[in-house]
């Protein structure tokens, strides 16, 4: 790792008071920050289990996350925050994960067999489907063999009989042709549509940036187009981030790429901690940049969340070849009727000049 937390620790929150007297307040923080860090990477790589998809893993992880590290009620049984960290479900927690492991180790399991079967079953499909064409093929031709050899005779019921029995063959080959080619069919259309949806699964990875494992660019503008539909007709609030990490340039070509990578990734993982929830939209919008879209979020609490981001940034120091403090600009811009992708971006990127242009390390809300 090429970042540890900074020694000076804020003083703990109200809902974290009941830490035990073995452990201070600033252990108790960092400790409950690791874990949150640890959690939330674990909700971003969570895969389909036996009882959950991959969605509704990552909602229970956040909730058990939001629970252990903040004191929100129980994931299961609802009831009031807890304030201590003694009252907290820590059994609970190590039982849901085990089992979630299990699940998702039997669910990988059973989607690689069910790879498996699919291929197999076009194969063997395919062999049958020859199969069938030749011996339907020879039992006709063995049949037509045999009115070619009443007609060469002289018993008039004997080339009836043979020509009935012709007909007759060719309809009931005929007739199982088409039964076994639609139980095929059935049969392939099934183990296609679980395929279909591994590959989806799939298709859902390419929308991710691989290093800092938020959204790309692509997840951001299909996201952001559905979120202008539907706030347009709800009338909901929403607000758009720009963030710019500042002297990023600088800091790559004195330290290296790889330094400049773990900077990357530490300003993902800090806006994964304050961005929770399953309606908020994270994204490596390019290079140094990113986004976040929050919905029925208004501009006034926006900046809030906003200035909590820099502060966890900048509570991130990097202590391999050279000290490296991080810090960051950010633009808010509130979505108005009529705003269209472009238009809320560039009032949002407005914004985040002029912060940069004030020296940076600043939130400016669009006017």
């Amino acid at each position: 790792m090429f970042f540890t937390r900074k020694s000076s620790v804020p003083p703990a929150r109200s809902t974290r008071e009941n830490v035990a007297p073995t452990a201070t307040d600033g252990d108790a923080t960092l400790i409950l920050d690791a874990l949150g860090t640890i959690l939330q990477l674990y909700a971003r790589h969570s895969l389909n289990s036996g009882q959950h998809d991959a969605e509704a893993s990552r909602a229970a992880i956040t909730e058990w996350t939001r629970h252990v590290t903040l004191g929100a009620p129980h994931p299961v049984h609802a009831g009031e925050s807890v304030r201590g960290l003694a009252k907290r479900d820590w059994r609970g927690l190590v039982q849901f994960f085990g089992e979630h492991r299990r699940g998702e180790q039997q669910s990988a399991q059973q989607g690689m067999r069910e790879l498996r079967d699919t291929v197999w079953a076009v194969v063997t499909s395919t062999h049958r489907i020859a199969q069938s064409d030749l011996t339907c093929g020879q039992a006709i031709s063995d049949q037509l063999e045999r009115v070619k050899a009443a007609l060469d005779g002289t018993d008039p019921a004997a080339v009836r009989r043979e020509a009935l029995a012709a007909v007759q063959v060719v309809g009931t080959l005929m007739s199982q042709q088409r039964e076994a080619h639609r139980r095929e069919q059935a049969a392939l259309a099934q183990r296609l549509r679980a395929l279909g949806s591994q590959l989806e699964e799939a298709r859902r990875e390419t929308t991710v940036d691989p290093l800092t494992r938020l959204a790309n660019r692509k997840g951001w503008d299909q996201a952001i187009e559905r979120s202008i539909a539907l706030h347009s007709l709800s009338g909901e609030s929403a607000s758009l981030l720009m963030i710019d990490m500042d002297h990023f340039k600088v800091a790559n070509d004195t330290y290296g790429h790889q330094v400049g990578d773990a900077a990357l990734r530490a300003v993902g993982d800090c806006l994964s901690r304050v961005f929770l929830r399953r309606c908020d939209l994270v994204c490596r919008y390019g290079g140094d940049e990113f986004a976040v879209l929050l919905a029925e979020t208004n501009v006034d609490k926006a900046a809030i969340l906003a200035e909590r981001v820099l502060a966890a940034v900048r509570g991130v120091e990097f202590v391999e070849r050279s000290k490296l403090d991080l810090d960051l600009s950010v633009g808010v811009a509130g979505f108005v009727n009529g705003d269209c992708a472009a238009s809320w971006v560039e009032r949002a990127d407005a914004a985040l000049y002029v912060a940069k242009q004030n020296g940076g390390g600043q939130v400016v809300v669009a006017a």
